[in-house]
């Protein structure tokens, strides 16, 4: 799992949330009449919930890639 990956499936499913009115109210009177509705605020809570662990995750994995890259780029005497 990748951040493009993460950016992907964190923005589909809250666009799927969004989209179904379990979740989402969409007044076409504007943004200051459409909310989520109680379903839907439970539901992002979740989602960002499960989402969470798996972002720190890949934040870990690069900086642990870019500490790698470095100590390799000292070593081989390569700076950049």
């Amino acid at each position: 799992m990748d951040k493009s990956f993460l950016r992907v499936i964190t923005y589909g499913s809250l666009l799927e949330l969004v989209s179904d009115p379990k979740y989402y109210y969409h007044s076409v009177a504007g943004k200051d009449y459409s909310h989520l509705t109680d379903n839907g605020r439970q539901a992002v809570v979740d989602l960002i919930e499960t989402f969470a662990y798996n972002m720190i995750e890949v934040s870990k994995q690069e900086d642990e890639q870019r500490s790698r890259e470095i100590v390799i780029n000292e070593l081989t005497g390569k700076h950049g």
